[in-house]
C-alpha cells in the first residue's frame, strides 16, 4: 500500500508491486486514476477539502457532512470508473494537524454516520486516528475507541497502528448478540 498524491510516487510504488493506493490528494487525480487502472490497483479515496488531505478547510461543528460527502465521492468515483479503476474504497474521515474538541466531535459524527455513504456502492475505509490530547503517552490507544464508533457506522476496512487491540475490540463487538 502506498499513501500519496504524487503521480511520480504512485508510478514508482505500482512498478515496485504496490496494489493499493491511499489517495490523499486531488491535484493530479486523473493521472493517478489512469495509473491505478493500468496496474489494476485498488484506490482508497480520502475525503479531501483542498488539493491534499493536509488542507482541511473546516470541520462539521456538529453538522452532518454526509450529503456533501456523497456529492464529493460520487463525482470522483465516476472519474475513477471512467479511467478504468475497478476497486475503490471511500474514506470520509478528515485528518488534520488541528486537534481538540472540534476535531474529536467531527470524527465521532463522521464515524457514526458514514454507513450512509455505502449507498454509493463502494465499501467504506476508516483510518483510526491517534489522540494525543486525550490519551497522552498512550495516544494510539484511542484507535480502539474509534474502532467501536467505526463498527457502529458499518465500516468495511480499518486502517490502524494497533492491529491486535483493534482486532480484539472488533471480535468482541461481533460476539455480541
Amino acid at each position: 500500500m502506498a499513501e500519496t498524491y504524487s503521480p511520480t510516487v504512485v508510478k514508482a510504488c505500482l512498478s515496485a508491486g504496490a496494489n493499493v493506493l491511499n489517495l490523499t490528494g486531488r491535484e493530479h487525480e486523473s493521472e493517478i486514476f489512469q495509473l491505478a487502472a493500468a496496474y489494476d490497483a485498488t484506490i482508497i479515496m480520502c475525503y479531501v477539502q483542498g488539493t491534499n488531505i493536509r488542507e482541511v478547510r473546516d470541520f462539521s461543528n456538529g453538522i452532518d457532512f454526509t450529503e456533501r460527502m456523497l456529492e464529493h465521492f460520487a463525482t470522483r468515483i465516476e472519474a475513477a470508473e471512467t479511467a478504468g479503476v475497478t476497486r475503490v474504497f471511500i474514506d470520509p474521515l478528515v485528518s488534520s494537524p488541528r486537534g481538540g474538541q472540534e476535531r474529536l466531535e467531527h470524527q465521532v459524527l463522521t464515524l457514526l454516520t458514514s454507513f450512509r455513504l455505502r449507498g454509493l456502492g463502494y465499501p467504506v475505509c476508516k483510518a483510526l486516528l491517534a489522540g494525543y490530547e486525550y490519551f497522552e503517552e498512550q495516544y494510539r490507544d484511542i484507535e480502539t475507541f474509534f474502532a467501536v464508533l467505526a463498527a457502529l457506522g458499518r465500516t468495511n476496512l480499518y486502517r490502524t497502528h494497533e492491529v491486535p487491540k483493534v482486532r480484539a475490540v472488533l471480535r468482541t463487538i461481533q460476539a455480541l448478540p
